[in-house]
């Protein structure tokens, strides 16, 4: 990276010029270090951050084509991991073809870097310390039962059909059987396994507010987000975990509101924002709902915005005028109050358009 720019340190890399530029940017060594390799000759700072984004941008694209949205970022972590536990990326890619290709050769080539005393037994304590190198931020309160659901002799070692096992329902598809077999234990583990890396972490510090929050929403592994969509899931991360809620349920509502949308996913949401429990969304909800979206409106702008997404009318959002408001603030180009209004309203057309299509149809 240019020298008048960002220089490496070991707490970071950091703006020389802070005089000149009162922004200040920090980031991981190893985060500098892969801007380094996108660079190109007589690019500019601007320029390479900018390839860094189009290129996510196109990650997100790509996973989506391919069906496996989760795959990349998560062997993003094991690279990273495996780096920092001392290990050369060739043995990280031998991990991650066992992980995410699951051929008989790799996994044996993975069975043995975990069987660190070379018993052809992996006992609980190996299991534990190569969990993280997999990509997997398990809790330490259900390791043991990770282990136990693995070990299907009983004998207390897995030997390499039961690591085979682990693998492939950690990495597996919905639906598959080893999803299936490993569903129980992930509800139990309140979706960590699903959130690789677990916290809603940084790999960026003391940066602008856009780049801290799509950093956040990156750790954070929420899939088929664009770099801009990723911006919005972050900052609502940032501000959940900042009101004192768990990073579990922040991480969990920004999937409803961002990514899959799943009626399942939007009903936790709904029940979420009512916070009362009464089966409905108020204004005073709402507000502090729209606050949590990181949708800074007056109060005057939230009763306009209720009154919008309150189709019928009768002074309460119901869960599918919820799910207008929750498209529309996905939906909507910017942060602002007209922004939001105009998209809730579009929403509302479309869907009466819909309706009246089904009508006329029929």
């Amino acid at each position: 990276m240019a020298e008048e720019f960002l220089a490496p340190s070991s707490s970071g890399v950091q703006r020389k010029d802070e005089a000149l530029h009162p922004v200040q940017v920090a980031l991981r060594p190893e985060a500098y270090h892969a801007l380094c390799r996108l660079r190109r000759a007589d690019e500019s700072e601007s320029e390479i951050l900018e390839k860094a984004l189009i290129l996510l941008d196109t990650y997100t694209v790509v996973s989506k084509a391919l069906g496996r949205q989760n795959t990349a970022v998560k062997a993003v972590k094991v690279v990273q991991q495996m780096r920092n536990a001392g290990y050369a990326d060739d043995w990280a890619l031998t991990l991650c073809r066992a992980l995410f290709r699951q051929k008989e050769r790799d996994l044996r080539k993975a069975f043995e870097l975990f069987d660190q005393d070379q018993s052809n037994w992996i006992e609980s304590s190996e299991l534990r310390q190569a969990l993280p190198l997999m990509g997997e931020d398990v809790p330490e309160s259900k390791i043991d039962d990770l282990f136990d659901l693995v070990d299907k002799d009983k004998q207390g070692l897995l030997d390499f059909e039961e690591f085979c096992f682990l693998v492939k329902g950690l990495n597996s598809e919905e639906g598959s059987e080893d999803h299936d077999a490993f569903a129980a234990f992930r509800s139990s583990a309140e979706g960590t396994l699903e959130a690789v890396g677990g916290a809603v972490g940084s790999m960026a510090t003391g940066t602008g507010k856009a780049l801290s929050a799509v950093s956040t929403a990156w750790s954070a592994n929420l899939p088929g987000l664009s770099p801009f969509e990723m911006r919005k899931a972050g900052a609502i991360l940032n501000n959940m975990v900042a009101a004192g809620y768990s990073e579990a349920m922040a991480v969990a509502i920004c999937r409803a509101l961002f990514c899959g949308q799943t009626e399942k996913q939007m009903q936790k949401a709904y029940k979420f924002f009512d916070s009362d429990g009464n089966g409905r969304i108020d204004v005073s909800e709402l507000k502090q709902a729209l606050k949590l979206m990181a949708e800074d409106v007056s109060d005057e702008d939230v009763a306009e915005i209720f009154q919008a997404v309150d189709h019928d009318g009768n002074g309460a959002v119901s869960f599918e005028e919820f799910c207008v408001l929750v498209k529309a603030v996905k939906d909507k180009g910017d942060g602002s109050r007209t922004g939001l209004l105009s998209a809730v309203t579009n929403t509302w057309e479309k869907l009466s358009a819909s309706f009246a299509g089904g009508s006329s149809a029929q």
